[in-house]
């Protein structure tokens, strides 16, 4: 059950990494590569990288803790964030992720306990 949570936190890590790469790269040029992707010319190998290292972190950090309210709202306020950055500037693809990763997180938050 544990080796679950710990993918399912790492699927979650890089999907908001997915979700805010390209949202982060037209507020601002952080990040270059010399081989363009697919993906707003971003290569998948970026995203391979920080799945695997989000697992290498859940793997080490995550525990059984209450969740705590106000990490989780804060975390899908920056979310929403760049999800307004993305409606902004007409990306419906990476809005509709970023919707869809704070209706993710209401979910879990209203989920029972078990």
């Amino acid at each position: 059950m544990e080796n679950g949570r710990r993918r399912c936190s790492a699927l979650i890590i890089f999907l908001k990494n997915l979700f805010a790469a390209k949202t982060s790269r037209f507020a601002e040029t952080y990040w270059t590569w010399a081989d363009r992707g697919s993906y707003y010319g971003i290569p998948f190998t970026n995203f391979i990288g920080w799945f695997l290292t989000a697992l290498v972190a859940c793997r080490m950090t995550v525990t059984r803790r209450p969740s705590n309210f106000w990490a989780g709202f804060v975390g899908t306020a920056i979310i929403l964030f760049f999800t307004s950055i993305a409606l902004a500037h007409t990306h419906l693809v990476v809005a509709l992720l970023g919707f869809g990763l704070c209706a993710l997180r209401l979910s879990l938050r209203l989920r029972p306990s078990v």
